[in-house]
């Protein structure tokens, strides 16, 4: 008995940054926060978060399949933000080991750079399947409000991670 409830609740676990991906996808597409000037993204920094910290919970699959499912409800082509999940996560895990374990700060700075890395190429990708230059404003000001946040995220993140 013992042994069957700790195979569901490690289930359980690796289900959970699926099933929170695609809530803070959802929320991130259905404009929850319209009342802001800029809304802020809460998938990168997960995306980011759980590479760093558990990527045993996160699986290239999931992401894929988180992607396809933002592309279907933004209206975009399908793959285009699976992508740019996969190439997030490809980078984090393979700079992971220089990154762990350092001050808040460099950690921070780290943020800030792959998120800046992931907002470039999501405009990249995003000009380049419109065969247009899109605004890169918006870009700009939601990686400034991620990277104001994700100190906040991670505290509430890493509490969860002692919990479990």
């Amino acid at each position: 008995m013992h042994l069957i409830l700790l195979r569901l609740k490690l289930f359980i676990h690796q289900l959970a940054p699926f099933f929170i991906l695609l809530l803070c996808d959802i929320l991130d597409r259905t404009h929850v926060f319209r009342f802001l000037p800029i809304e802020p993204l809460l998938t990168l920094p997960l995306i980011y978060h759980w590479a760093m910290y558990r990527p045993e919970f996160l699986s290239v699959l999931t992401l894929f399949i988180v992607g396809m499912v933002d592309d279907a409800i933004g209206g975009a082509f399908l793959g285009q933000t699976s992508l740019l999940f996969l190439i997030l996560y490809a980078l984090v895990l393979l700079e992971k080991h220089h990154i762990e374990g350092s001050k808040s700060s460099i950690q921070w700075g780290a943020f800030a750079f792959y998120m800046s890395c992931a907002v470039c190429l999501e405009w990249a990708i995003s000009s380049i399947v419109n065969e247009s230059a899109i605004c890169s404003g918006t870009f700009l000001l939601q990686n400034i409000m991620m990277v104001i946040f994700y100190p906040w995220m991670t505290i509430r993140l890493l509490k969860t991670k002692e919990t479990t």
